[in-house]
């Protein structure tokens, strides 16, 4: 997992409480399992790994956008699976995520 956290990755890790719970056998930005149980596939998103659920989990953390600084960072949102913590976009700045036009999937 790279420093700071980028696009197809689990935020999380694959970990939780020191347990594996979640694989990503393909890389970053591909399916992640175990996958839900077809009777629990009905919801309003489906991130790239898969999941499909009716909110996006929104973390905050710091995010080094395309730059000729390494040491650049800038507080970014970071939208994620529930389920998994797929990372399927990040919004840079993090202020970004109240802007009702690019964003009204969060504001919804």
């Amino acid at each position: 997992m790279a420093i700071y956290p980028q696009l197809g990755e689990l935020f999380l890790g694959p970990d939780r409480n020191g347990e594996p719970m979640w694989s990503q056998p393909g890389g970053p930005g591909t399916t992640v399992f175990p996958q839900q149980a077809f009777g629990e596939q009905v919801a309003l998103f489906v991130a790239g790994c898969g999941h499909w659920f009716n909110h996006f989990d929104v973390r905050d953390n710091n995010f080094n956008p395309p730059s000729f600084d390494v040491n650049y960072t800038v507080r970014s949102a970071f939208m994620c699976c529930p389920l998994c913590s797929y990372i399927q976009r990040i919004v840079t700045p993090y202020d970004e995520i109240y802007d009702s036009i690019s964003n009204y999937i969060l504001l919804a």
